[in-house]
């Protein structure tokens, strides 16, 4: 029963728990399942609830649904930001596994964003297939539909609105629902994630309405980008002020499930539902110099609120420390139902278990991991290596990897010289060669000064008709960007050929692989040969990108030029962690690379688990700080 009041019980043994959760076993009749409802509060830190022991009354609500619950005082999440987390605890896996890094923002995934493969099952597929009925609401262009988190829901909302809209949405489904069935109802409120656009009476609940007016101005994201580089202090007023309005949209998503908790009693639903609220992610508020999350792996990007509610289950504090992926085993025990195998831990059965903890984050630039046992924690960085950064004639061939792009230019006397060599952010299969068509014979076409083969004729695809819908024929002038690789003769074969509009930029291009390289004037891309002069062309060749298909190269040992880095902290001793140790003075690393590689073998992603962006969705990334 859900109740209103606070109801402190002692702590069971695991023995005695599963007597309280199930019952005696002594009869044949079948145990019903149980309904489940998961809310996951976006970016909300643990010490920001009354519960955790906040000096605030932030969460009154959820105060009184943790006094009749389990609350765990230990939880980390798997990322420090949401596209990598939600499918840890969705599917009970880690990063490594489900292989969902990067979402379109600012990153070198570009208008990108990594999908959940179908290969993964999740909570809602467990669900349904043991009959239950399952429904989203959130709030999160991150979660947006085809991005595979839909997986196993019979109904997913991605733009549910705000708290109270999610809430009223949630209402209407409960009752309109078959009562016969048992029922999955996944919630994601973002109100209070930055900017937090909650009513005005939250936002200066707790703020200073004389500083938050002079620090508060429409244009939010410019707001977050000036204070992340005027260096403020996390004890200044400016972050106080902040984190007053944070406080105030914490309260106003509590308020709203205080009214949804009592929805569910008057629906008579309290007596038979398992209710569990987490958070994704956790926020800074500049104690590592920055305002916000998704920059690394500190712990209050990683401390999230975990609270579990079983009927005529017992309640207390866990301190055991335990993670995101456990939810998912947990979730389904307490629901009555057997757990699929999972990295997960089921916290009803096993509460004190003290398992590792994995975190990670991957960017252009970098991964890190972070493994804690014990209270130690290693931060292990590998970082991407500058391959190339000045090109002279009396260097020697440096090694080289990866996709580039050379923009051609002509020179006097027809020929065509590359002015500027970038990495490629594409991940394109084959050679590419672009350019207005030179020239045409028998079986060949002549673009940007390559011989390119069309016997067998190439698939065809883009502007393909003209105005009057016609198919258009290859012509002299036309700009086409031919795709394909050298074959045993030698020659440069299409496999594809776009063809481009008429008042299209007129450009030469050639991408590829990296083959071979010559400091005095040539690069290979593919089995293209590029000229350069050393003295006049514009590199951009210093920021290599780092995506999971680099990540996978090199955790099979492929050679990818990483650098590495380790730093350990004993979080008793310094819990703001603000005094790193260099390498690895509690033996975690060895742990870290076993943990590593066994996930990396389980994994269920693959390269072509991406899909790209259209411009509607990258503004709904933009106005939540993403997509820059």
């Amino acid at each position: 029963m859900l109740k209103t009041s606070r109801l402190h019980r002692a702590w069971a043994p695991a023995a005695l728990l599963a007597l309280a959760l199930f019952g005696a076993c002594g009869g044949s009749e079948p145990v019903r399942p149980r309904n489940v409802v998961l809310i996951c509060i976006d970016t909300l830190r643990a010490d920001h609830l009354s519960c955790y022991g906040y000096e605030r009354q932030t969460t009154p609500a959820l105060d009184d649904l943790a006094g009749e619950s389990l609350l765990f005082t230990n939880t980390r999440s798997t990322a420090g930001w949401t596209k990598p987390s939600v499918p840890s605890f969705l599917t009970g896996t880690y990063p490594l596994e489900h292989g969902v890094y990067l979402g379109g923002s600012d990153s070198g995934a570009g208008r990108a964003s990594d999908v959940l493969p179908a290969s993964a099952t999740t909570l809602a597929e467990v669900f349904r297939d043991a009959g239950y009925q399952a429904a989203a609401f959130v709030k999160n262009a991150q979660l947006s539909k085809g991005l595979g988190f839909e997986q196993g829901f019979d109904l997913y909302v991605d733009r549910a609105g705000d708290a109270r809209e999610i809430r009223w949405r949630a209402t209407d489904w409960l009752e309109a629902r078959d009562p016969e069935r048992p029922f999955f109802l996944y919630l994601h409120l973002l109100d209070a994630h930055w900017p937090w656009p909650v009513p005005e009476e939250y936002r200066g609940k707790w703020a200073d309405g004389a500083v938050l007016a002079d620090l508060w101005r429409d244009d939010w994201s410019e707001l977050r980008d000036h204070l992340n580089a005027s260096g403020v202090d996390a004890e200044s007023p400016e972050a106080g002020a902040l984190r007053d309005v944070y406080d105030g949209a914490i309260r106003w998503v509590d308020d709203q499930l205080a009214l949804f908790l009592a929805e569910l009693e008057e629906e008579g639903l309290g007596d038979d539902t398992v209710v569990c609220v987490i958070s994704d992610h956790g926020e800074e508020f500049f104690e590592h110099g920055r305002l916000g999350h998704g920059h690394g792996l500190w712990d209050n990007l990683l401390a999230v609120p975990w609270i579990l509610h079983v009927p005529g289950g017992p309640a207390g504090r866990i301190d055991a420390p335990a993670s995101l992926v456990d939810v998912f085993p947990t979730l389904l025990s307490a629901a009555r139902l057997e757990p699929p195998s999972s990295r997960g831990v089921d916290r009803l059965a096993t509460p004190e278990e003290r398992a590792l903890r994995l975190a990670e984050h991957l960017e252009p630039g970098g991964y890190q991991r972070s493994l804690e046992r014990g209270g130690h924690k290693l931060l292990r960085e590998v970082e991407a290596s500058a391959l190339l950064s000045v090109v002279g004639a009396d260097e020697t061939q440096p090694e080289l990897r990866g996709r580039w792009k050379a923009r051609l230019e002509p020179q006097p006397g027809g020929a065509l010289l590359a002015s500027r060599l970038t990495r490629d952010e594409e991940d394109a299969p084959g050679t590419e060669v672009k350019g207005p068509i030179e020239s045409i014979e028998a079986g060949f076409l002549v673009v940007s000064g390559v011989q390119v083969a069309t016997e067998p004729l190439p698939e065809l695809y883009g502007e393909t008709r003209d105005e009057r819908g016609q198919e258009r024929s290859l012509a002299a002038g036309m700009l086409v960007k031919a795709r394909g690789a050298r074959d045993a003769q030698g020659l440069f074969r299409a496999e594809k050929l776009k063809l481009y509009a008429p008042d299209a930029e007129r450009e030469h291009e050639v991408r590829g692989q990296v083959t071979r390289f010559d400091a005095g004037g040539s690069v290979w891309l593919g089995q293209v040969e590029v000229r350069f002069d050393p003295g006049q062309v514009e590199l951009e060749l210093d920021d290599p990108r780092l995506d999971r298909a680099a990540l996978a190269r090199w955790l099979q040992g492929e050679p990818v030029e990483l650098s590495s880095g380790d730093s350990s902290r004993d979080l008793a001793q310094d819990p703001g962690e603000l005094l790193p140790l260099a390498g690895d003075p509690f033996g975690l690393g060895a742990d870290l690379e076993r943990l590593t590689r066994a996930l990396f073998l389980q994994r269920t992603w693959a390269n072509a688990d991406r899909v790209r962006l259209s411009d509607d969705a990258l503004q709904e990334l933009k106005a939540i700080g993403y997509a820059e």
